[in-house]
């Protein structure tokens, strides 16, 4: 799998990625190729070898089917880095206090608690970025350093990560069974799996382009609306507001999407999730109209995203519990000698060790109390524990589906901003809004495609050291481009000039405002948080127990978890799979929907080929042309 031929490709193909991401999504922000899950550049580069691997069948240098696999595996990792939610983030953060810096707000105060390590303090250097160099070279020299501290950072948590999910995916595989719903189509166009003798290869299958067609007749048509307006065209969801009156106007608008992706690798989805997620939203819309009724009018009740913060801390701790034998013996192994089997798991287990004491020294020199990295990073850690669970067990494919926000809220609602202050001292604060991207960016995702690869060789057969060292080559060269793409085009064409500037300069303003302010005027604990959070922890713990006694019980934490965190989007289009699959199971049982899931395959297939790849290709080339079909994935 993990070959130099294979590891060649992917570097080559990540770089092209590179400059596709710069032009698409970077400066003319049409296509978001890096949200969609399996990232599009990857989608790209495993269509582009497989019709290399078809002209070169008779010369013997084809490339073997774990070759195919890796180099999609390598693409997604480096390719995820680009995101909104990784190094542009950052970048916001690190540079939005010293451009938006002036009278009225306290980002000045804030720019002196950020060490001169970890962002570039040069007014001149930063303004450029947002305004243009105007054909000026860019200042590499100034930014070296806090480009390769913040690449030690990631790197640190992502070896962390990566540690955490070595030391837990093997009961989930081998005991668990876990499905891998999200593998199932690059497994499927590499022909990794065996095949039935009596079914059609993926690609010949006569279902599979069925899906593809409808999805390129889908994208056709909103393609040709944005080119020719006048052509008939159709919402991409549709919204209604069901009540006018209180205390039912508290359910607000509901919006139904039936995005592609969805639906397409829902369908492989169990039911029980699918159906959890939705009726844990229209439950959610109830509550709201209960504390309208009520006379509760507090923002943001009923809270979803702290209930989904506490379930997710919630199925953490049930993920540990269940595996704590196996974590035994993985301590044994480490700490003395036990079983010779165990013994592979001596260097994850030290590795996450030494992984969190490297984000904890770079927190400690961020400004941050030790005791406060060590929580939130702890959040941050079971935050990205759950996420791998969930693209195992359920895959959803959305980068975003982790409470949002939530592991930062938490911390400052449990303990208020009074101890993270002491003596007014903003540093830790200001440091916890420098690392505001591990909590509204995605960051925590990246455990997602540690999941995927380690699955995808075991069905190739390579080791999972093998995987875990070319992966992380993959991550830092990933983030390594990623500072260098984003660097150059913003420099190039200013951040202030692409469609809302650089993604997250306004949350980054408001982070170290408040950063200030609270140190100066603490503020409270927040108890109505704290207790949805509480709510949550337990409503998870209680579906877990129940699910335990009763067999069949329809209702699922992950799937709670997930209608919390992101019910708003996904409750359409589960609610559709969950109506299409129950129809399929109960005319055709098991035979007719394994018949199927080749068109929802293809489906997801032709959504991500013509609304991604030449969607996404077209739009590097005419910005606004192609403002009429703007297409995000997260």
């Amino acid at each position: 799998m993990a070959t130099g031929r294979a590891l060649a490709l992917g570097l080559l193909f990540l770089v092209g990625a590179g400059f596709w991401i710069r032009a698409s999504e970077i400066v003319a922000s049409v296509v978001y190729v890096t949200e969609s899950i399996p990232a599009i550049p990857a989608v790209a580069a495993l269509l582009i070898l497989l019709l290399a691997n078809h002209l070169l069948r008779r010369s013997g240098r084809r490339l073997t089917p774990g070759e195919l696999v890796f180099a999609f595996c390598f693409v997604c990792v480096g390719a995820m880095t680009f995101g909104v939610g990784v190094v542009r983030f950052l970048l916001a953060l690190i540079t939005a206090p010293f451009y938006f810096a002036q009278t009225g707000n306290r980002l000045a105060e804030a720019q002196s608690h950020l060490p001169k390590w970890a962002a570039v303090h040069d007014p001149e250097t930063v303004r450029a970025l947002y305004e243009s160099l105007r054909g000026a070279p860019i200042p590499w020299h100034l930014w070296g350093v806090p480009v390769l501290a913040w690449t030690g950072f990631l790197l640190a948590l992502w070896v962390t990560l990566l540690c955490l999910v070595l030391l837990m995916y093997r009961p989930w595989i081998e005991r668990e069974k876990l499905s891998f719903p999200l593998l199932q189509l690059p497994l499927e166009l590499a022909e990794v799996k065996p095949r039935n003798p009596a079914e059609p290869a993926f690609l010949r299958n006569p279902m599979m382009w069925a899906g593809f067609g409808l999805a390129v007749a889908y994208n056709a048509v909103h393609i040709a609306h944005a080119l020719w307006p006048t052509f008939p065209g159709f919402q991409r969801y549709f919204s209604f507001a069901p009540f006018s009156t209180p205390p039912w106007n508290a359910v607000g608008t509901l919006t139904f999407h039936y995005r592609p992706e969805l639906i397409g690798f829902g369908y492989l989805v169990s039911t029980e999730i699918s159906f959890t997620i939705w009726v844990t939203y229209v439950l959610e819309r109830l509550v709201a109209v209960i504390g309208s009724a009520w006379g509760y009018r507090e923002a943001g009740f009923p809270f979803d995203q702290e209930q989904s913060m506490g379930a997710y801390l919630a199925i953490a701790l049930v993920l540990l519990y269940y595996g704590r034998h196996h974590l035994a013996g993985v301590i044994r192994a480490a700490l003395w000698s036990g079983d010779p089997e165990m013994r592979a798991y001596r260097l994850p287990f030290w590795g996450f060790w030494a992984g969190l004491a490297a984000m904890l020294l770079f927190c400690h020199a961020l400004g941050m109390r030790l005791w406060v990295a060590g929580v939130y990073l702890g959040i941050v850690l079971c935050v990205g524990l759950v996420y791998a669970r969930l693209r195992a067990e359920i895959g959803v494919p959305l980068i975003w589906l982790f409470p949002y926000g939530a592991p930062k809220m938490l911390l400052l609602s449990l303990f208020g901003t009074a101890p993270l202050a002491p003596g007014g001292d903003p540093a830790t604060l200001t440091g916890l809004a420098a690392l505001t991207f591990l909590s509204r960016g995605f960051p925590v995702a990246l455990a997602g495609y540690q999941i995927d690869a380690l699955r995808a060789g075991h069905f190739v057969g390579e080791k999972p050291r093998r995987v875990a060292g070319a992966l992380t080559l993959a991550l830092i060269a990933g983030v390594l481009l990623a500072f260098y793409f984003h660097l150059t085009g913003y420099y190039k064409v200013g951040a202030q000039q692409v469609r809302g500037g650089i993604w997250g300069w306004d949350m980054a303003c408001t982070e170290f405002n408040n950063a200030i302010n609270w140190s100066e005027s603490p503020k409270p604990r927040d108890v109505p948080r704290c207790i949805a959070a509480g709510s949550g922890f337990l409503t998870a713990l209680l579906l877990q127990a129940v699910r335990s006694q009763i067999v069949g019980f329809p209702l699922h934490p992950l799937g709670f978890a997930a209608g919390n965190a992101y019910g708003r989007l996904l409750w359409g289009s589960f609610l559709l799979v969950w109506v299409i699959k129950g129809l399929v199971l109960r005319l055709g049982g098991m035979p007719l929907y394994r018949k199927t899931v080749p068109a929802f395959l293809g489906f997801a297939l032709g959504h991500f080929l013509t609304a991604g790849v030449v969607w996404g290709f077209l739009g590097t080339f005419g910005k606004d042309l192609y403002q009429g079909y703007i297409v995000v994935f997260g």
